[in-house]
């Protein structure tokens, strides 16, 4: 009960949600550049809030494996789907430095493809 009436404290605190809205709001702009700067390897960004995903047209488990490579933690999702899924606690530099590998890692796909 300690660690969850410690979490709630958090989510609580004035102001948490909307920075969490806030950052979710940039994740699925800078997705959503993704999928049209890369329309050979993605489809579409699906998913709600932080929990936001790429429909792949490439395999997922292949694009995961390669984000993971270069240090960029994502999982595979049901159909095909690159799912991001990070801690309420981020901040837009994560964001940006996840773009940027994502950024490498399909840049690579694409002339090696």
């Amino acid at each position: 009960m300690a660690a969850g009436n410690a979490v709630m404290d958090v989510v609580t605190e004035p102001g948490f949600l909307d920075h969490v809205n806030a950052v979710a709001d940039i994740l699925r702009t800078a997705l959503i550049e993704r999928a049209k700067r890369f329309p050979e390897i993605f489809e579409e960004v699906r998913g709600l809030g932080l929990m936001a995903g790429l429909k792949c047209r490439v395999t997922n488990t292949d694009l995961v494996n390669r984000l993971f490579e270069h240090g960029l933690l994502c999982v595979s999702a049901g159909d095909n789907t690159l799912r991001f899924v990070p801690p309420l606690i981020i901040e837009r530099e994560h964001v940006e430095a996840a773009m940027a590998i994502l950024d490498r890692v399909c840049e690579t796909w694409r002339h090696n493809a």
